[in-house]
C-alpha cells in the first residue's frame, strides 16, 4: 500500500497558473434567480 505524502497531493505549478487564468477570465452572473457563467476571452 502506498502512503501519500503532503507534497504528493500539491498541484503542480502549471496546474495552478491554469486555475488562476480561468478565475480571470470567467465570471459570474445572476439573471432571473439564476447564476450564469461567461468568460472574458
Amino acid at each position: 500500500m502506498k502512503i501519500f505524502t503532503l507534497e504528493e497531493t500539491e498541484p503542480s505549478p502549471r496546474t495552478l497558473n491554469f486555475i488562476r487564468e480561468f478565475a480571470r477570465t470567467c465570471r459570474v452572473i445572476e439573471m432571473n434567480g439564476e447564476s450564469c457563467i461567461y468568460c472574458l476571452n
